[in-house]
């Protein structure tokens, strides 16, 4: 039986976190000077692309969960701001420098690749849920949206190759809501959610610091 999402819904339960909206679509990308700079050194970075829903229905998918996230029994400590809540596309760490930090010519590389990209509307339904001790606690695509993500990695990916990129997939198409489970709730069906997906975003995680910085991003049209 799908757990029911249906009732109990609660104000926003996350504290905002500032939204870093990077740039538009083929705006100047960063400078990395200063990036490794920050009050604590992060344990490392992490250069990926994601699609990320509006700010206000990250705070909703984050309202439309907590019953379900109380019923399970998820703490609050280690969920996910709403700012940071994404599906990852593609990761590109293949393109870090020595330094850990992306090269200026790998981001210009990744723009040109990326300039004018169309690929139209893109809904994010989630039907299931996985979460097991001591791993992340995840949103999971149902069939029909989870092939028309997979249609976007693979346009993605084409693209960036052809400019000498190796992107690597991330698996399943998924939402992390928390990253480390204190126990196991295994694999289970939910009642469907669904939010449409507004941009394609290049990020910068600085681990450790929950961090991301928001490079250059797309619209979905």
């Amino acid at each position: 039986m799908a757990l029911d999402l249906s009732s109990n819904l609660f104000p926003f339960d996350c504290a905002r976190q500032g939204l870093l909206d990077g740039f538009e679509g083929d705006s100047p990308p960063y400078q990395n000077a200063g990036f490794g700079e920050p009050r604590r050194q992060p344990l490392g970075y992490n250069l990926f692309l994601a699609v990320l829903t509006s700010l206000a229905d990250a705070g909703k998918i984050l309202v439309d969960t907590k019953p379900l996230r109380q019923q399970l029994g998820i703490p609050l400590q280690g969920l996910q701001s709403a700012d940071r809540l994404h599906a990852t596309v593609l990761n590109l760490n293949q393109g870090l420098g020595a330094d850990g930090l992306p090269p200026q010519l790998v981001i210009d590389a990744i723009v040109a690749a990326l300039s004018g990209i169309r690929f139209g509307a893109l809904q994010l339904r989630f039907d299931r849920l996985r979460g097991f001790r001591d791993q992340a606690f995840t949103l999971r695509c149902e069939a029909r949206s989870r092939q028309r993500f997979i249609e976007l990695r693979r346009l993605v990916t084409a693209l960036l190759r052809r400019v000498g990129q190796r992107p690597l997939s991330n698996g399943d198409p998924h939402m992390t809501l928390h990253y480390r489970m204190p126990h196991s709730v295994g694999d289970l069906p939910m009642n469907a959610i669904e939010y449409p997906a507004e941009r394609l975003v290049l990020i910068l995680s600085h681990v450790g610091l929950h961090r991301h910085d928001h490079l250059v991003s797309w619209p979905l049209h």
